[in-house]
């Protein structure tokens, strides 16, 4: 039975969303509601769906567009829970396959994470459905970034529920954010120095224009631009290929320096008895502190396929596929062959990985999970009480959806977000790019794993 006080947080928060729908309405039935996560955005969503089939006699239909197969699963179960009908969930990369040939008729158009479907290939999005409404969901967004203009045009704000009205209120965790730096090794610092000059030297050309230098690996517009100031087309598109290429060097350097990796084992031992979820930019990282942290499972898009043997269930290797050739290699107790006695094997696919990790990550059979990128929108896991920042871009929007993954409403629960970055580069750069939206009051700068509360 649930507690007085549980049942207050959820009248509260059920009017909030009824207000919300309220003020959709009101907006003609278009519009993007900007939510901190932990609110329920995805109820949202399902009690417009309900209130619009009540109130409109020419509903037909739902398409609810998702940029992962984890959040269509989500959204699935929450339908299915509903007993709601004519309602599609579909993942974007499907959506814009199937609109090659026709497009989708739908009632109400929800665009869950809107904030995914900026760029030129997810953009046409709005041009795959004939829709009549469409409601637009994310927990923010920068609209000072030209990306986000389409949005602008095709589904303006119409509310905010700001992370301090959910705190206010309870819907969500109080947090903390840890920020806890470290250094490179003599030899990485090296290395970094080198990358740094030249990443730098060849922004100058630009006039120390990131994004003109990018724009310039097209080779027209580095023709156009070294026109405009009196230089050669090729000395620019050049600059641009090895300026990218410096950048490139200096962000693996950074998101994979050795000492970040000490302080994962040290967060482990301090919390590795909590549900702890790690975030990384890239999967190499991922899977390197999956190999540090005993009971950890990696979690991305890169997983190979897995060789198990039938008899007693184990794993016994996996298979990797040559990138060049396309040629298929069984590794069986780190052995290459190449064919598999389906006798004595099976295979398991990433996508069953994949399921049946989270299935045991949510069940509590292990309680520590290496992700990159793949989770930082849609994990909706309320008893994760550590985020561990090991590597990320200087993207507001991307720390604000990482952090939201620990601070879900959960009973007795201590919200902390660990930052690593590496002082004195431009990882502290990105860190305080990042975080430069939230009041100094949820940051704590520590010097050592055993500060963190």
């Amino acid at each position: 039975m649930k507690e007085l006080s549980e049942l207050k947080l959820e009248t509260t928060r059920l009017s909030r969303q009824i207000g919300i729908i309220k003020k959709w309405f009101a907006a003609g039935r278009i519009g993007l509601l900007l939510a901190s996560t932990g609110f329920g955005k995805t109820t949202t969503g399902i009690i417009t769906i309900r209130r619009l089939m009540k109130i409109d006699p020419f509903y037909k239909n739902t398409l609810v567009v998702v940029p992962t197969v984890y959040l269509k699963e989500q959204w699935e179960e929450k339908v299915k829970e509903h007993e709601l009908i004519n309602v599609r969930v579909i993942v974007i990369n499907s959506l814009l396959i199937e609109c090659e040939s026709t497009k989708i008729d739908a009632t109400l158009l929800i665009l869950d994470e809107i904030h995914k479907y900026v760029a030129d290939e997810f953009g046409k999005v709005y041009d795959c459905v004939n829709y009549n409404n469409v409601l637009g969901l994310t927990a923010t967004i920068d609209f000072a970034d030209e990306r986000f203009n389409i949005i602008k045009d095709k589904c303006p704000v119409f509310d905010e529920v700001t992370i301090e009205e959910c705190l206010k209120n309870g819907w969500v965790n109080d947090f903390t954010i840890y920020t806890i730096p470290t250094t490179l090794t003599l030899k990485e610092r090296l290395t970094y120095n080198n990358y740094n000059d030249k990443a730098m030297y060849y922004q100058s050309l630009f006039g120390y224009d990131y994004a003109m230098m990018m724009k310039c690996l097209n080779k027209d517009i580095a023709t156009a631009y070294a026109r405009s100031i009196n230089s050669e087309p090729d000395k620019i598109h050049l600059a641009a290929i090895n300026g990218n290429k410096f950048v490139r060097l200096r962000k693996e350097l950074l998101y994979n320096a050795e000492n970040k990796y000490e302080i994962v084992k040290q967060i482990n031992e301090r919390f590795g008895n909590t549900k702890t979820l790690y975030f990384s930019q890239t999967s190499k990282s991922a899977d390197r502190i999956t190999e540090l942290i005993p009971s950890c499972k990696s979690y991305h898009s890169n997983l190979n396929t897995i060789i198990i043997d039938k008899e007693n269930g184990e794993q016994v290797g996996q298979i990797i596929t040559n990138k060049k050739s396309k040629t298929k290699l069984y590794y069986i107790n780190g052995v290459p062959q190449s064919k598999l006695n389906s006798k004595i094997y099976k295979r398991v696919s990433k996508d069953k990985q994949l399921e049946t990790i989270m299935k045991d990550y949510i069940d509590n059979k292990f309680t520590n999970l290496s992700t990159a990128i793949m989770l930082d929108v849609g994990a909706d896991i309320p008893d994760i009480e550590t985020t561990v920042i090991h590597s990320a871009t200087s993207k507001a929007l991307q720390d604000i959806q990482r952090r939201g993954r620990g601070i879900r409403k959960f009973e007795d629960k201590i919200a902390r977000n660990i930052q690593i970055y590496v002082e004195g580069t431009q990882d502290e750069k990105w860190l305080k790019s990042r975080l430069k939206l939230i009041p100094q009051k949820y940051i704590v700068s520590v010097r050592s794993v055993l500060d963190i509360v």
